[in-house]
Parts: C-alpha cells; sequence; structure tokens
C-alpha cells in the first residue's frame, strides 16, 4: 500500500471507530496529494469541497470520502436511520439485508460472491434526491452510460422523480455520485408505462472519472431459483446495503399487484412483465441495480409488496437501455 494510502487508512481508523468501508483501498483525496486529517473524518464543519455530508440526524455517519477510477475509501457503515454502525465491518465484509433479517441494518456479509456484486454495484450506483410535495425524498439509480459532454447517464424508476401519482415532479433534483459529491441532474427519456426514466447527471469535468456505466445483461434470461443481488440506498442509510434475492417467477404486473403489492404507479402498463423475488427491500432501493451471477444489471429494483421478503423489478435489457441512452443525448 503507498504511504498516502496508509495515513487515509490510520486517519480512518484511529479517530473513528467505523473506519472506511472495507474492500476498496484508501485513495489520494485530490490531484494534489492532499491527506486526510483525523479530524476531517468527523468534523463537519472542517471538510473540505470534495468531501460531502448529507442532512442527517447523524451528521458523522454522512462522511463519504471520495474514489478515483481505481480505489475507494467509501462512506460509513450506517444503520438504516443513518446512525452509524457500532460494530464495523471486518475484512472484506459487506452491508448486507438479508431475508428475514430485522430491519436495521449493520449486518454484513463474508459471501466472496457477494462481496463481488456488491463492489461492481456500488461503482455504478447512485443515489437521486430532491423534493416531492409531500417532503424530501430519495431512491436510488444506477450508471448506464454518458451523453452529452459532461453529462453521465442513469436509469431509475419513474416514480423516484414522480411519486405514485406520476403528476408530481422532484424538484432541485441531485444526484450523488461514487465519489461522494452531488450533482444537479434532469430527466431525459422517462417511459412511465415501465416505471422507468433516464436521468443526465450534470459531472462536468468529474464526467471521466466518475461516469463508470454498469454492464446491462443483454437479454432477460431470469427463471425460478436464479439468485439475484440488488443494491441501494436502503431507508435512511447513507451506505448502500447488498439485499441477496431468489427469482420466484415472472409474471404480469397486475398479477402482482393482486398478490398484494403496492398500488401501481400511474401510466404504467399493466400487462408489462415484472420478476417476482424473495428478497428484503425498503423504501430508497428503488431504482437501483438487480444484478445476476456475472454481475451484469439484469433489472431495475421497482418496489415491495405490503408482506416482508416480496419485491418485484422491472427486467431490462441491453438494447432498451441503449434506445433510451439514445433519446436521452
Amino acid at each position: 500500500m503507498p504511504p498516502f494510502a496508509e495515513r487515509l487508512d490510520k486517519a480512518c481508523t484511529a479517530d473513528n471507530p467505523h473506519a472506511c468501508q472495507p474492500g476498496f483501498d484508501a485513495m489520494k483525496l485530490n490531484e494534489e496529494g492532499t491527506t486526510l486529517s483525523a479530524k476531517l473524518a468527523i468534523a463537519k464543519g472542517s471538510l473540505p469541497p470534495y468531501l460531502s455530508f448529507n442532512s442527517s440526524p447523524y451528521p458523522e455517519a454522512t462522511f463519504t470520502g471520495v474514489r478515483d477510477s481505481a480505489t475507494r475509501c467509501s462512506a460509513l457503515t450506517t444503520d438504516l436511520m443513518g446512525k452509524p454502525c457500532s460494530n464495523a465491518p471486518k475484512g472484506n465484509e459487506v452491508p448486507v439485508l438479508d431475508v428475514g433479517q430485522e430491519i436495521k441494518g449493520c449486518n454484513y456479509s463474508k459471501d466472496p460472491e457477494l462481496q463481488s456484486l456488491y463492489k461492481k454495484g456500488t461503482e455504478s450506483l447512485v443515489k437521486v434526491e430532491g423534493r416531492l410535495p409531500e417532503g424530501h425524498s430519495h431512491g436510488s439509480g444506477v450508471v448506464v452510460g454518458k451523453g452529452a459532454p459532461g453529462e453521465c447517464l442513469a436509469l431509475t424508476d419513474f416514480h423516484v422523480l414522480h411519486g405514485e401519482s406520476g403528476n408530481d415532479k422532484l424538484k432541485g433534483m441531485t444526484v450523488l455520485m461514487n465519489n461522494g459529491r452531488s450533482y444537479p441532474a434532469e430527466a431525459r427519456n422517462e417511459r412511465p408505462n415501465d416505471d422507468l426514466s433516464m436521468i443526465a447527471i450534470k459531472t462536468g469535468k468529474d464526467t471521466d472519472r466518475v461516469c463508470e456505466p454498469i454492464t446491462v445483461a443483454e437479454n432477460d434470461t431470469s427463471k425460478a431459483g436464479d439468485r439475484l443481488v440488488s443494491i441501494g440506498y436502503t431507508l435512511w442509510s447513507q451506505s448502500p446495503y447488498a439485499h441477496p434475492g431468489t427469482v420466484l417467477n415472472e409474471q404480469p404486473l397486475s398479477d402482482a399487484l393482486g398478490n398484494g403489492m403496492k398500488r401501481m404507479v400511474k401510466g404504467e402498463d399493466l400487462s408489462r412483465l415484472v420478476i417476482n423475488e424473495q428478497t428484503n427491500v425498503w423504501g430508497g432501493d428503488s431504482g437501483g441495480p438487480v444484478l445476476n451471477s456475472n454481475g451484469e444489471a439484469a433489472a431495475i429494483m421497482d418496489r415491495t409488496f405490503m408482506t416482508m421478503d416480496l419485491a418485484v423489478s422491472t427486467p431490462i435489457t441491453r438494447a432498451q437501455v441503449e434506445d433510451m441512452e439514445k433519446r436521452s443525448r
């Protein structure tokens, strides 16, 4: 490990018991080689502009660190209310919300496959934030490509931007990227019939560094028994969680609604196919990537059922996403 990384590791662990999230190497904080002072990890007022905080009852939980295309010192792990976890992950463990677990957070997985999928997913994961009539709102999303010069394109759910009514509009939209910075964004190509929206993120000169598209599956090949893993910003957590799941079947949206799923979003096509999963997802996970065993985005997380550990996701294909990208440039 290079000296600057060692200094950063010590800063993150010595004065901050929650440390940097494992699984990624610490990195040089800026082009000039500035290293992290131990005090900067938790002192909100002294953070330089390349470290950011989001509003939270626990500001020390929202230290995000920064990353470049190769390495990252990522967020402190928080519970699902945004409070720092008292138990730090060990080694390469990653935050997980598994089927049957309490809705608290701060659980970790040692599963190597899950760790690999988590790393791939979080490289492209984004957090979409803004205001709807009922107040502050957020969801997840995933980078799928680049738009016009200085723009990054990400896919999320239509209802993340418009609410379940479909008539509202997310105001003041910003997107938290993998470098810990938030950038302004706007909706481009929207498809309410599939509950999907493409957004253009104004990443400017940072585009090449932070815009890391996920690989999208060529075809929808999900079948009963397949393992899928979704990644998202669950509830008020300031760190991404992995959600292992199992495909139950694919069925029309109308059937899912009849089985107790939360109400449809205005404008949805009731005949469209959705993937039924046994998985433990919650608010905030909407719009996040659902990865297959190859680390490809096979679907976008849609919504949960009224009962625990059941959810539906919207299958996506490479051709579909490429068409949305083309119409967004």
